[in-house]
């Protein structure tokens, strides 16, 4: 297993796409070593419009994957080759470095005379369409029968307009180069996402496979591409709600009025009142109960309105816990701040 970056020591790129270039892995020429290009910080989600109101959604036509997005291809990939071993190819490892290099290390097909004259005229700048049309004259057959075997086994595909992605082998077998997304952004709500197979075709075709210990790991990887799935829809919740309830005045106002009381400055004035006498003559701690009236009645309603997330409304109630062990409780002449 390889960490860190992959550095391709002046080594030319063996194809190269709109999003990756693929290049011989240099300890194992039967393998190849897919980077993906670099794209200058991209979010989890963005923001667009959605039924007149901005929502957080997926970014869209961007090749870079979130973590878990990576781990899915990676899962959704190798489930494709075990049901179609002759028209997927295997895939070994992604990974994304420290500094963001995201890499996919897969098995090596041999190229076509036309696939390769397309790579190399992707290489040189020229125009492309005339190599791509020879590419899709010379598999044409191959690709439509593609198209029913992904669907056969439950996956949703529309990437045939893409020539690179196919080539075909020594022996005669067509390949589908790219690797699978495992889910994307929803069509008919943007706010949502996707997963990009069915899930019953997909375990109907797993349960299918002849050999026990196949069926049962490829399973395997299938409940945990889910609960991948799972976990960014969960993540792209808390992202759209975070997202949009910072523009809500009333989350706003809230937080401006609770920051004023608890800056460590106003804290430690606070709890430096340490007698009754001490407190009734103190403005801001007058200034900070008072406050704290209308802290209390806003903060509930945050939550039930929906406007911030569980999460949100426990840092909340741990400042608001904060200030109000800084004022602390008058008791026989004394000030409590543990309480």
């Amino acid at each position: 297993m390889r960490f860190g970056n992959f550095e391709s020591a002046g080594q030319k790129p063996l194809g190269e796409g709109k999003t990756k270039e693929v290049f011989v892995n240099p300890d194992d020429e039967t393998k190849i070593i897919s980077v993906v290009k670099e794209e200058d910080g991209e979010p989890l989600t963005e923001l667009k419009e959605y039924q007149g109101r901005m929502v957080s959604v997926m970014p869209e036509a961007k090749e870079k994957d979130t973590p878990r997005q990576l781990k899915g291809r990676f899962y959704l990939t190798k489930i494709a080759h075990t049901l179609l071993p002759d028209n997927i190819p295997d895939i070994y490892q992604v990974m994304e470095s420290a500094d963001g290099q995201q890499t996919i290390d897969s098995q090596r097909i041999s190229h076509t005379p036309e696939q390769a004259n397309l790579q190399k005229t992707i290489q040189t700048g020229e125009a492309v369409e005339s190599a791509e049309g020879k590419v899709f004259a010379d598999l044409s057959e191959e690709i439509n029968q593609l198209e029913e075997d992904f669907v056969r086994i439950g996956i949703h595909f529309d990437d045939n307009a893409d020539a690179g992605n196919y080539t075909k082998n020594e022996a005669g077998n067509a390949y589908y180069l790219h690797t699978f997304q495992p889910w994307e952004t929803s069509l008919s709500n943007p706010k949502e996402i996707e997963l990009t197979f069915d899930e019953k075709e997909l375990r109907d075709a797993i349960e299918n496979l002849p050999d026990n210990t196949d069926k049962n790991k490829t399973l395997a990887k299938l409940d945990r591409l889910l609960v991948l799935f799972d976990e960014e829809k969960q993540e792209l919740q808390k992202s759209q709600a975070e997202s949009l309830n910072e523009q809500d005045p009333r989350v706003h106002a809230f937080e401006s009025q609770l920051s004023i009381y608890t800056t460590e400055e106003y804290l430690e004035l606070l709890k430096s009142i340490q007698t009754e006498e001490e407190a009734y003559s103190s403005q801001e701690r007058k200034d900070a109960v008072g406050a704290m009236k209308t802290i209390y009645k806003n903060m509930d309603p945050l939550l039930t309105d929906g406007l911030i997330t569980e999460e949100k409304y426990s840092e909340l109630y741990k400042k608001v816990s904060i200030l109000t062990k800084a004022i602390g409780k008058i008791n026989r002449g004394l000030v409590d701040h543990s309480r």
